[in-house]
């Protein structure tokens, strides 16, 4: 580590880091880190200005194979800052492997925005985000969510239009996030509450319109397809006991599945007028 500058009234104070063997600062770290970096401004108000670059970086069962971070950070909590983050080869224990990891945070407590983008052999994620922390509660919006999967045919999934959200140490609440793929639609709200019956701590919702499920069914059952567009939504009453309710909208279509017996496929036309699935309530006790 090599420092250059002075430290008075006024900060100029240049840094140089150089660290080929993490593994003599630290026991079971290994990797190697260097880079550069400047602290400016006054004793009140300080700023941080750095570059650092990594490889092969590793502690316990989590390895980084690259990270390049810059950072411009006013120490001041009000001031705006900017982190970028890339990295590469991730590893965490019992999880993928993600291949790249791409992150930017910029702005202030009170108003920022996040853009990360995760890729790794199960696909794809981008996400968008935005807002600030108002005591007690960190509020704001996800600008936009992307996911696209490539072990299952899942495709490219989209949002449509901003989705509330609210998080606090005694409650989180998410509204109407839609993902859109075509004609087809998926919308989820969620909400947590730490304050009342722990049985209804946590509820949530779930809509789906016009789902094709055929490229389900073909990656799972080989040789099988199945026409007609899925619409309905779930619901999560209360968590114990676990109470769920589920409508299916009017469908038809047919189902065609494999026979190891012959030749031909078995083919079934079917037509769901409409189905709700609740729970049975348990009779009171006599």
């Amino acid at each position: 580590l090599d420092l250059d500058g002075k430290i008075g009234d006024q900060l100029d104070l240049r840094f140089t880091l150089d660290l080929p063997e993490l593994s003599s600062l630290y026991p079971g770290l290994q990797g190697r880190l260097a880079g550069q970096g400047e602290l400016g401004g006054t004793i009140t108000a300080p700023t941080l200005a750095a570059r650092l670059q990594g490889g092969e970086l590793a502690l316990a069962e989590h390895r980084l194979e690259q990270l390049a971070l810059t950072l411009d950070w006013p120490l001041d909590p009000q001031a705006p800052a900017r982190v970028d983050l890339s990295a590469s080869g991730l590893r965490l224990p019992a999880a993928q492997t993600l291949e790249q990891v791409s992150l930017t945070l910029d702005g202030s407590p009170a108003h920022h925005r996040l853009d990360l983008a995760l890729t790794g052999p199960a696909g794809q994620l981008d996400l968008a985000a935005a807002g600030g922390w108002q005591a007690p509660a960190w509020r704001g919006e996800i600008l936009d969510l992307a996911l696209q999967s490539t072990e299952v045919p899942l495709g490219r999934w989209q949002s449509g239009a901003p989705a509330s959200l609210q998080l606090s140490p005694a409650a989180a609440q998410l509204q109407a996030l839609c993902l859109q793929q075509a004609e087809a639609e998926l919308c989820a709200s969620a909400a947590w509450q730490a304050d009342g019956p722990p049985a209804q701590a946590v509820t949530a919702a779930l809509q789906w319109r016009n789902l094709d499920p055929d490229p389900w069914l073909q990656h799972y059952l080989p040789g099988a397809s199945l026409s007609g567009r899925l619409s309905g939504e779930l619901a999560l009453q209360q968590l114990a006991p676990l109470r769920v309710d589920a409508e299916f909208e009017p469908v038809a279509g047919r189902l065609v599945l494999p026979q190891n017996t012959s030749p031909e496929p078995l083919a079934i036309d079917y037509r769901l007028e409409r189905l709700r699935l609740q729970p049975l309530t348990p009779a009171a006790p006599d």
